[in-house]
């Protein structure tokens, strides 16, 4: 395998050390790109990008109070956000407290399963307990399938990343008789949802470079 060159990369102080170098015009053009190594083409490109930001040296003390003008701006705007957020958690305390005052069946009567929350979030919110929010709504379910119900919940409560496959192994290894379908019926019942990790992106070939020419270079 034939070792691919390199592509050489130059700092911003040596650019500037062959453009001035260029502009003392004491050595030609052919002859400074051979000297430091480099295409002529990139030489009169950082001349011509010198050339064009020259008058920023004299304009450094404008450039600054411009971007110091613009910090101060932005770091308002984050003390405000700041001092929004930290007045609409202050709401949210108060409001919470003022709901765990309310007795447990007038927190119940708050909980829509249809809002935009889900059913967790707005128990979370009103103190309520979630498996007791759906037991109490669902009267047809016998004793033992009220069991089976807190033993799926304390199994999610443990490890969310359990779908109606793995809760109904559990469930089995646990002594309990139940199909696949009565699992997913009681998962949903209990707004159960697996919680899966999201899969590794997959690298791209600007990413695998680096590896691949460490690659090439160990093995030409």
């Amino acid at each position: 395998m034939s070792q691919k060159r390199q592509k050489k990369t130059y700092s911003a102080k040596e650019k500037s050390k062959m453009v001035l170098a260029l502009l003392e015009n004491e050595k030609t053009l052919s002859e400074i790109a051979s000297q430091y190594e480099v295409h002529p083409k990139n030489l009169q490109n950082w001349k011509a990008q010198f050339l064009e930001n020259m008058a920023c040296v004299f304009d450094q003390g404008k450039a600054m109070k411009a971007n110091r003008d613009t910090l101060k701006s932005h770091q308002d705007e984050i003390d405000e956000l700041y001092r929004q957020n930290g007045k609409i958690n202050a709401q949210l305390e108060w409001a919470k407290k003022k709901l765990r005052s309310l007795d447990l069946k007038t927190r119940e009567g708050l909980i829509d399963p249809s809002g935009s929350l889900s059913v967790r979030e707005q128990c979370t919110i009103v103190s309520v307990n979630r498996s007791t929010f759906y037991y109490e709504k669902q009267a047809e379910f016998s004793e033992e399938d009220l069991q089976i119900l807190k033993r799926m919940d304390g199994i999610y409560t443990q490890d969310a990343s359990y779908g109606y496959r793995r809760q109904r192994k559990q469930l089995k290894m646990e002594g309990y008789v139940i199909g696949e379908d009565r699992v997913r019926k009681y998962m949903a019942t209990l707004g159960l949802k697996a919680l899966c990790p999201k899969a590794k992106k997959r690298p791209s070939k600007s990413e695998l470079a680096p590896f691949m020419r460490q690659y090439t270079q160990a093995f030409p």
